[in-house]
């Protein structure tokens, strides 16, 4: 933080730049702004070099007034690591503010400032509904970008005077059932932590009368979050020390949340009720086509998918603890409190992902983190990171804080091919856009899937013995 308070370079970025520089800028037009600033979604998906030139001489890049028609903008790094995009010389043609297109910097979301009158109208109804005297002064678009999900912040008073914020995310896809249902355990499992060190970390459901508070049109639904504080964001590449002490903080939430485990009851939706769904799926042409999938791509999807029916069973999957994961863990959506022994877990966003399920599903996603190469922003699944020497070194860091078994390091596999299952085929088009996710429906089929069947698995549970 202290370095993105005292760099405060500026750099002009155009579309020929960011491609050269490995950007990759998705819908809108960056030179005019046509459509409405609600429509306007810029996505950038950043390298980690980027994110390093952050502290380390963007202004380098700068020199000379942009021309109005080049669609170059202007970055600006501001304090705890936030990008504000304008652009220069030039408003959108529908008259709106281009001032604030604020971008994060480890996972390329994009927040964009509009007007209230903008807010979607589902949002307008269930604050209504909700029943909150306070009003909604200002608010942006903070969505990811990748997912169909949408998120707004909500910037309240009350009176004259500003009365905190709150964020409203808009569902559209999926189980309204499942959707409130989620929420339902997330707030309890907030509830239980109360009394814990993680009292603070996760971010609130807003409830109304005593149960979580959701709103529901003929086609998407609403539900609304507390805001969390947020501090410090670990190294793209972490030294070995920061892989242990990541591993151990996981491990010690999840030996806290083991210990609740039983005041928290199961939803509805389980892995099983997943996999069941895609092989049937599968039989339907509507849903082939729409993946680009061939009859030989579909038979071998089935295939995986009795493949880990047979082996979870085989495991011992019925007999895991359950607990609740969040799966889809970057350093873009949690944040952590530095002090003199090194770090500690602070606060966690984005509940997207959200199950409870046996702990191990949270790991593909710690690989990633602790990789060679670090955690990125690109969006490719091999299963190699499970199987480098530092994440083994992590899982052993982990296992001495809340030992596993033997059985519950072999269902890594099984938790890794259940993800390339549900997240990228049965349900990809809501947590990917178009391009992207017909990409990573063609390598499950090619790379991921075939590369995880030749890996020998057996040396990680080995290395804890």
């Amino acid at each position: 933080e202290d370095a993105v308070k005292a760099h405060r370079a500026t750099a002009r970025v155009d579309r020929a730049f960011a491609q050269d520089e490995g950007w990759q800028l998705i819908g809108g037009d960056a030179g005019r702004l046509r459509q409405p600033p609600t429509q306007v979604r810029f996505v950038f998906r950043l390298v980690e070099r980027q994110i390093e030139r952050d502290f380390a001489g963007w202004s380098r890049h700068g020199g000379g007034d942009p021309d109005a028609e080049s669609g170059l903008l202007h970055a600006l790094f501001l304090r705890s690591g936030t990008t504000k995009l304008a652009t220069r010389n030039r408003q959108p043609r529908t008259g709106a503010s281009a001032e604030q297109l604020t971008l994060g910097p480890a996972f390329g979301i994009v927040s964009l400032s509009m007007e209230v009158a903008e807010l979607p109208e589902v949002v307008v109804r269930a604050w209504a509904e909700y029943g909150d005297p306070r009003g909604v002064a200002s608010c942006e678009e903070t969505s990811p970008g990748v997912s169909t999900n949408r998120v707004f912040r909500l910037d309240l008073v009350a009176g004259k005077a500003r009365s905190g914020s709150v964020f409203a995310k808009v569902s559209s896809y999926g189980s309204y059932i499942h959707f409130r249902q989620d929420h339902a355990r997330i707030a309890r499992w907030c509830e239980l932590l109360l009394g814990s060190r993680y009292a603070s970390l996760l971010a609130p459901v807003l409830e109304k009368d005593g149960s979580v508070f959701t709103f529901r049109d003929e086609d998407s639904w609403v539900v609304f979050y507390g805001e969390v504080a947020r501090r410090g964001i670990m190294p793209r590449v972490l030294s070995c020390l920061q892989i242990e002490n990541l591993a151990e903080e996981l491990a010690h939430f999840h030996k806290t949340c083991d210990a609740l485990r039983e005041q928290l009851d199961p939803t509805w939706k389980t892995l099983g009720s997943d996999i069941a769904d895609l092989y049937d799926r599968l039989d339907a042409p509507a849903f082939r086509a729409e993946r680009g999938l061939t009859h030989a791509q579909a038979r071998f999807l089935k295939a995986q998918c009795d493949t880990f029916l047979e082996r979870a069973e085989a495991l011992g999957y019925h007999r895991f603890h359950r607990i609740p994961v969040l799966v889809d863990w970057n350093r873009g959506n949690f944040s952590v409190q530095y002090d003199e022994a090194g770090f500690r877990l602070f606060s966690r966003w984005d509940y997207d992902w959200f199950r409870i399920e046996p702990r191990m599903l949270d790991f593909y996603f710690l690989s990633r983190v602790v990789r060679a190469e670090g955690d990125q922003t690109t969006f490719s699944y091999l299963p190699g990171p499970l199987l480098e020497p530092r994440f083994a070194r992590c899982l052993s860091a982990y296992h001495r804080v809340f030992p596993l078994t033997e059985r519950e390091v072999l269902f890594l596999k099984e938790a890794y091919r259940f993800f390339v299952l549900n997240y990228v085929i049965r349900v990809g088009e809501h947590f990917f856009v178009p391009e992207i996710c017909h990409r990573l429906t063609c390598e499950v089929t090619e790379l991921y899937l075939p590369a995880l069947e030749r890996a020998d698995w057996s040396a990680l549970a080995a290395g804890l013995r």
